[in-house]
């Protein structure tokens, strides 16, 4: 418990109605940002208080999202496991760290190639902005950005190939760069050593 300018205890989780507890001026603030991981939820665990929060946050016709640092998962996918854990969120409530990438990368060159280390979440983002993902039969395509995120499925192979792919494109921009007084220097490809 905290204590208001009054010396009065300040309840910070339990929010009803329009009673006036938790920080002072939550119950009049119309949006809210809320973080996912160690806020809402722990592991597979609401954490106490969140159900309440979220009931008052709906009952109120508030608005809020959601945002994570997350990329492994798509909102649709972060919608079910919260409704596993007994909370209904439309997935249109998250906003990821693959979203704002995506909006990033179409922002700079729409439509454009990328190669992608990452689960679902950063694929499908990239998608959706109707961003070419290159795979194993695009070896020959260099692509306008790498892209590496959140995985379980990292492998000296994919490694390998997006440091070729930064270096190779580091290398074009120096070459355009280049002092003609230097020698110029044979171009090796990285590989990574067992």
């Amino acid at each position: 418990m905290n204590k208001n300018k009054n010396n009065k205890s300040i309840n910070w989780i339990e929010l009803r109605g329009r009673e006036r507890r938790g920080p002072e001026g939550i119950l009049n603030k119309n949006c809210f940002i809320i973080d996912m991981d160690g806020v809402i939820y722990h592991g597979d665990r609401l954490l106490p208080g969140v159900p309440e929060f979220i009931n008052w946050l709906q009952k109120e016709n508030k608005k809020y999202l959601f945002l994570t640092n997350g990329s492994t998962r798509t909102p649709e996918e972060i919608q079910s496991k919260l409704k596993r854990l007994g909370l209904e969120v439309p997935a249109s409530s998250f906003h990821t760290s693959a979203i704002s990438t995506a909006m990033f990368l179409h922002s700079q060159k729409p439509n454009g190639r990328a190669f992608v280390i990452g689960d679902n979440g950063l694929l499908q983002a990239l998608k959706d902005v109707n961003y070419n993902i290159l795979d194993d039969t695009s070896l020959d395509v260099v692509p306008d950005y790498v892209v590496v995120g959140e995985t379980r499925n990292y492998n000296f192979e994919l490694l390998e190939r997006a440091i070729n792919y930064v270096y190779k494109g580091n290398q074009f921009f120096l070459k355009k760069k280049k002092n003609p007084k230097k020698k110029k220097k044979k171009s090796k490809n990285f590989q990574v050593q067992n």
